[in-house]
């Protein structure tokens, strides 16, 4: 789950993240971009702080 994979630092959270950027992306949907911008920053920065405390 906190492995890297491709430069992804969190694979488990970054890969979700980049797949409905992209579903965003080839829909033309604003709103699904923004809000996959908010989700990523929320996801993602707490999968690091979980990381930084196993490690």
């Amino acid at each position: 789950m906190y492995s890297n994979l491709l430069g992804a630092p969190v694979a488990g959270a970054t890969l979700p993240v980049i797949a409905f950027l992209l579903l965003s992306v080839y829909g033309k949907n604003l709103f699904l971009f923004i809000s996959v911008i908010i989700l990523g920053i929320g996801h993602i920065g707490i999968h690091l702080n979980h990381k930084k405390e196993v490690i």
